[in-house]
């Protein structure tokens, strides 16, 4: 299965970092996208952050922070 996100989709600064990871950090496609599909997880949860109500980037980078550890915590459990 392939988590290839079509970069015609993703803010013209995400495909940007995604280069930076590749060409300038060495790193792999594959994690590259990883990066990517985190970054992008992440706008749509500011995005409904921001629908709903207007918090700190401070708070909701805590909140989702702990929703990736609980996401990979019940991942482990696999």
């Amino acid at each position: 299965m392939s988590n290839r996100i079509p970069p015609e989709t993703l803010p013209s600064l995400v495909r940007e970092f995604a280069s930076y990871k590749t060409a300038i950090q060495g790193c792999s496609q594959k994690t590259a996208d990883e990066y990517l599909l985190d970054l992008r997880t992440f706008l749509r949860y500011r995005r409904l952050q921001q629908q709903h109500h207007t918090k700190s980037a401070t708070t909701l980078l805590q909140q989702y922070s702990s929703m990736l550890h609980q996401h990979a915590k019940m991942a482990s459990l696999i």
